[in-house]
């Protein structure tokens, strides 16, 4: 009896240790902030939401709508109950407006990048794109969100810090596609315009990795690539929560970056579960048409996080049994290959490049981002606009 006794209490230091250790690991990667939440109609209220030049919206719904939307049932629901803005030289009838912005340090990019950018002009030879560089970003934060601009100020030693955050003004400002310089356009993103606002997210192995190891799997947001109509309430919300949100320095991904934003929709999802306006309204397509693999396959990419990832992925597969959902027994006889785990019944829309080695701002892990340098003038014409122009 004794012994079983000590068995028993010897398992049970064994979990809580385990335990331990396991929330430790997490830590690494998630953030550690309690948000404070608020409502999305009184964010940043002193913010200038001058809505002159924007098409007019409808601010309320005639039917309960969730306010974040990520499947194909909720999807239909969007499309047939989301109404139209009137139209615009902007906007074609579209919410979101046909505007891309671009987020660099001057006027000239790679020819790295600039293969990529081609790839928007061919789809989308229309649009018009607004080049933000360095220098553009302070007096625009000081003119339009002077609440903001302590914390911006703050970051000003960690500028993919100020990058992360300031994408997310661009877009309550003035509406339009935020993506990564190393983002290809592979179709049009005109149905994805029909929305209000559309944060893209990570694939599934990703979140597999860094949250539970559960179906369906917690997403996680993809910042690099987001849309919005002009003065939407979760982007409004996501400029209050940064700019008053402790932050640890050295970790952007959970400021900003993927983890930040992964908890600020969560947060913002469980305070206002029911949207009252189209504005409020969220979708959040499949991972496969904002962030597939060559392949579908994690080893396709060079990303320095692959060995951890899939080291990662295999120790949590040793643990799943018949008992587990079949899609993440499917996908454990083999971590490297994502199909089992992917809805691919949506089209690639957009490409990240995963072949890269390092972050793209800054330049850090390859010269290639500052290599035969072109002048984004000669590739869009009339169509680019410099930020300062738009402040």
């Amino acid at each position: 009896m004794t012994c079983n006794l000590f068995k028993i209490k010897y398992l049970l230091l064994l979990a809580i240790i385990s335990s331990l250790v396991f929330t430790w690991q997490l830590r690494l990667f998630l953030p550690s902030r309690k948000l404070k939440m608020e409502s999305p109609k009184t964010i940043c209220e002193n913010c200038s939401n001058d809505t002159s030049s924007h098409p007019k919206m409808i601010n309320k719904l005639d039917v309960q709508l969730p306010t974040v939307c990520q499947d194909l049932d909720c999807k239909a629901a969007y499309l047939k109950h989301l109404p139209l803005a009137s139209s615009s030289h902007r906007t074609d009838g579209h919410p979101i407006p046909p505007i891309r912005h671009l987020l660099w340090i001057n006027e000239s990019v790679s020819a790295y990048f600039a293969e990529q950018l081609k790839t928007w002009r061919r789809v989308h030879p229309d649009w018009t794109v607004v080049l933000w560089r360095d220098q553009d970003l302070d007096p625009f934060v000081k003119k339009h969100f002077p609440e903001a601009l302590p914390r911006f100020m703050e970051l000003a030693s960690h500028t993919i810090m100020q990058v992360d955050m300031v994408r997310y003004m661009l877009l309550f400002k003035y509406g339009g596609v935020y993506a990564d310089l190393d983002y290809s356009l592979i179709a049009s993103l005109d149905d994805h315009r029909r929305f209000y606002a559309v944060v893209t997210r990570e694939p599934e192995a990703h979140s597999l990795q860094y949250f539970k190891f559960q179906w369906p799997p917690i997403i996680l947001a993809n910042p690099a690539f987001l849309m919005a109509a002009p003065g939407h309430s979760f982007y409004r919300h996501c400029i209050n929560e940064l700019r008053t949100v402790p932050f640890a320095r050295g970790r952007p991904l959970s400021f900003a970056g993927p983890f930040g934003l992964t908890e600020i929709l969560e947060r913002y999802n469980a305070a206002f579960p029911v949207a009252n306006s189209p504005l409020e309204t969220v979708y959040i397509p499949p991972s496969y048409s904002f962030y597939p693999y060559e392949g579908n396959k994690l080893n396709t990419s060079n990303s320095a996080y692959l060995p951890l990832r899939l080291h990662s992925l295999r120790n949590s597969c040793k643990r799943v049994n018949r008992t587990w959902p079949e899609r993440l027994q499917k996908y454990c006889t083999d971590p490297n290959n994502m199909d089992p785990v992917t809805d691919k019944t949506q089209p690639v829309i957009a490409v990240h490049d995963l072949k890269k080695i390092g972050a793209v701002y800054g330049g850090v892990g390859t010269s290639l981002y500052f290599q035969n340098l072109t002048h984004l003038r000669k590739m869009f014409g009339s169509k680019l606009q410099i930020g300062v122009e738009w402040i």
